[in-house]
């Protein structure tokens, strides 16, 4: 497909507009890869147009003016998709990209005809019906409605049912790095929509739902929008560039993850810029003070430049503590808990589809009917395993399989069929131990523990699984239940009888599970300890 974008903000390639029109490019060519032709509007030369309508009489189809217009208007023709992208400039167009649509007169004769909606408007001199239009408009308010009519109105006028909006109140979020998690998943939803987009030159309901939902409640963007400019309401006193950042934190925060009744004093104290501030938190809402200070449940003494990298993912905080780069005193549970009370990455698409996510249950799933059953009817230990197959299309509408899974549900079945054929009989029960043993002691060499890759569902923010102590956690995790289905191996070498088989089989595991879900919520906090600072 040839493309043409008409990039009219001001800004350039830096606007936030652009942004959204990038994502919308690489949805299209992910598809196919298109001809795309790019025109930045403030570094072409387009003058106003004279209304002296010479294009229709000395020079028909043609402006006798001697600029930019004269390319950019053959690009226009050739186009099978334009992609005008520009910013809300009071209520309508920046006044250059204006001029460009005003030169564009000579695509029109001078006559007139009655149209459709019973209005007046020019006879076409190209047939451009096949053309489509798509409008991408970022602005600074938090509402479409009262501020874009007029544009939309226009558009719809010169390009009808050729005609794709996508409009993007409280656009100016997408150049702030701390929100970017919020704002990556609008530009997600951007790429997914230019894909749909691809096939009918429309967007579903579904997908204008989501490209409409705000990145911030409308009270809280209109408060950061309002602070942004520095001044007081009674003064133009600068606010210190470390209050700026904590607010940018107030201005996302979650009550409803404090887990608790009671208030929480989280305490920040900028080493390079010799300031203090507190947050007071609590199930309703976040104070941010600058005296009357009470006593921090937890303190974090960092540089502004550290927390700055920090806030903007350019730096770990997790690695940045474990070097000493910072410094947190009193309840570290608090610090670790951070991402939840202030979560840059959480999803407000409420009507999106949850992602897939894995089970643990799925690497099981395949081998406890056989492992209950082998001692006592070979055929259903054999038969079970390859039923679990048979229903695995069912399993992937809800579930994500892990590499574990799939090799666990490859083993189960080889085992299913020995079983059914009778092959090696007397020692699948032990080989059985010894290959589940062997995929967690295989995953050890791997970057991510078989533990990890199902703990992760307990942490919204997925790049804890980079978390050293994440890590740590899970590998030895990952260790001890290798070593419990080794030692199962051996215990099924043992003179017992079907029944203690059965009891045996079970039970270790149980108790393991149990244990694995205490040493998953503990161990972490106990190993984050010996990073707090004692008390001064």
């Amino acid at each position: 497909m040839n493309i043409l974008v008409i990039n009219g903000s001001p800004k350039g390639n830096k606007s936030n507009t652009m942004k959204i029109t990038n994502k919308f490019l690489e949805g299209l060519n992910s598809i196919k890869i298109n001809k795309i032709k790019v025109i930045t509007v403030k570094e072409e030369r387009i003058d106003h147009c004279l209304g002296c309508f010479s294009c229709w009489t000395k020079t028909a189809g043609k402006c006798i003016i001697n600029d930019s217009m004269s390319e950019i208007m053959e690009a226009y023709l050739d186009a099978e998709l334009i992609i005008w992208s520009f910013p809300l400039y009071y209520f309508s167009m920046p006044s250059k990209i204006k001029a460009l649509m005003d030169r564009l007169l000579p695509f029109n004769l001078p006559y007139m005809d009655k149209n459709v909606n019973n209005g007046a408007s020019h006879i076409q001199r190209y047939d451009l019906s096949n053309q489509k239009h798509l409008l991408v408009s970022t602005c600074g308010f938090h509402s479409v409605e009262n501020n874009y009519e007029g544009l939309i109105k226009q558009f719809q006028i010169l390009y009808g049912n050729n005609l794709e909006m996508i409009l993007c109140p409280e656009g100016e979020l997408l150049s702030i790095k701390e929100l970017k998690n919020i704002t990556n998943k609008y530009l997600e939803t951007v790429y997914e929509g230019a894909r749909e987009y691809y096939t009918n030159f429309k967007f579903s309901k579904n997908t204008k739902g989501k490209l409409s939902e705000l990145f911030l409640p409308p009270e809280v963007f209109i408060e950061m929008a309002n602070e942004s400019w520095n001044m007081s309401k009674t003064e133009e006193t600068e606010i210190s560039k470390g209050e700026k950042l904590l607010r940018q934190m107030k201005y996302i925060y979650s009550p409803i993850n404090i887990s608790t009744d009671k208030e929480v004093i989280l305490e920040f104290y900028f080493t390079d810029l010799k300031e203090k501030y507190q947050f007071i938190l609590n199930n309703k809402e976040c104070k941010l003070i600058k005296d009357n200070f009470r006593k921090y449940t937890t303190k974090v003494e960092v540089s502004f430049d550290l927390w700055k990298q920090i806030s903007n993912e350019q730096v770990k905080g997790d690695d940045a503590l474990f070097k000493k780069k910072y410094k947190v005193f009193g309840d570290i549970e608090i610090l670790m808990n951070l991402d939840s009370y202030f979560p840059v990455g959480e999803n407000i698409d409420k009507n999106s589809k949850e992602e897939r996510k894995t089970n643990m249950t799925l690497l099981f799933l395949p081998w406890i009917v056989f492992w209950l059953t082998i001692n006592f009817n070979n055929q259903i230990a054999g038969i079970y395993p390859l039923l679990i197959l048979g229903i695995l299309p069912f399993i992937l509408e809800k579930y994500k399989l892990s590499l574990y899974d799939k090799i666990s549900m490859f083993l189960a079945s080889i085992f299913g069929i020995l079983s059914l054929t009778e092959i090696m009989l007397e020692f699948l029960y032990f080989l059985s131990f010894i290959s589940m043993g062997s995929i967690w002691m295989f995953s050890m060499f791997k970057q991510y523990p078989l533990t990890a890759e199902y703990s992760i569902n307990r942490f919204e923010d997925k790049e804890i699984k980079d978390n050293f102590i994440f890590i740590k956690t899970n590998k030895i995790l990952t260790l001890m239940w290798g070593v419990i289905y080794y030692l199962l191996a051996l215990f099924s070498l043992l003179p017992l009888n079907s029944y203690k088989r059965l009891l045996i089989n079970p039970l270790i595991p149980m108790l393991m599970l149990l244990f694995t879900n205490y040493f998953a919520n503990e161990y972490p906090k106990f190993s984050m300890k010996k990073y707090v600072e004692r008390e001064r």
